[in-house]
């Protein structure tokens, strides 16, 4: 059995009433204020550290005029994926097929894709090079459009201490991705173009330029809302334990108090020195 917490009289089997029988302390309520404050202060605490990355995250959406542009901004990537990249057709005997290359038919087609007969038209020593340049192309364009999301996460995150860094991260990989899915597309075009020209044409688009152009314009954005000043709430208060909070508060006020006499002494000496 436990101890009484007040006396420390060792309780027994038969002690069954909720009274310690020594001292009269009941067991369930002794000490409730304290634990209570005691978790309390451990709430204020935390409240208190996790405070600087509130304070950070409404900076980085709300902090200027700019930061709320470059929500905007940051949305135009993912809009410029809807913009043809390329067109491709496959004419064969009782077969045809025409796609439009943007980031639906992408990920559709990435879902139906057989990658055990793409690995093996990889090492095709007659298609293997135009199927490699496809396939890097696809990888590539796919990849922007995870990066895109991966901005638009971490945007919340642009004015912790790495905030910076990682956004310029993001949008100059997003860049050489969607330069290097356009390079890749057109070098597996001009390929199949060559080769079987009868069955198979392709036709590269601008939409890779525009979702570079956009990355860029992402950078110089992070550019202009590198110095976002943060506005810190003040919680130094609850990183006291509240006994000391307590005393601070106690002088504070007893020194305002004193302050008030003083001051109101020193006018009741102006009157009678006039009088």
């Amino acid at each position: 059995m436990a101890n009484c917490p007040k006396c420390d009289y060792h309780l027994k089997l038969t002690d069954w009433r909720p009274e310690c029988p020594k001292c009269g302390v009941n067991l369930v309520y002794y000490g409730m204020e304290e634990r209570l404050r005691a978790e309390a202060d451990k709430a204020e605490y935390e409240h208190a550290m996790f405070q600087p990355k509130v304070d950070r995250l409404k900076a980085s959406f709300i902090g200027t005029i700019y930061t709320k542009v470059r929500i905007g901004v940051y949305v135009l990537p993912l809009l410029a994926l809807l913009i043809p990249t390329g067109v491709l057709s496959v004419t064969l005997p009782f077969y045809a097929e025409k796609t439009t290359v943007y980031a639906v038919s992408v990920v559709m087609k990435a879902m139906d894709l057989d990658f055990g007969l793409i690995f093996g038209l990889i090492s095709n020593s007659f298609v293997g090079k135009g199927v490699l340049f496809m396939a890097l192309a696809l990888v590539c364009y796919a990849l922007s459009i995870v990066v895109i999301l991966f901005e638009l996460i971490f945007l919340m995150l642009s004015c912790s201490p790495k905030g910076f860094v990682r956004n310029l991260i993001f949008n100059f990989s997003g860049f050489f991705l969607a330069i290097g899915s356009g390079i890749f597309f057109r070098l597996a075009c001009n390929f199949f173009n060559g080769l079987v020209p009868d069955a198979f044409s392709g036709k590269a688009g601008f939409g890779y330029i525009v979702v570079a152009a956009m990355f860029l314009l992402c950078v110089v954005i992070n550019f202009i809302c590198k110095d976002t000043p943060v506005k810190y709430t003040d919680v130094s208060q609850f990183l006291l334990p509240y006994a000391e909070r307590d005393v601070a508060k106690q002088e504070a006020e007893a020194a305002e108090k004193a302050e008030k006499t003083a001051d109101g002494e020193a006018v009741m000496a102006a009157v009678e020195t006039e009088g």
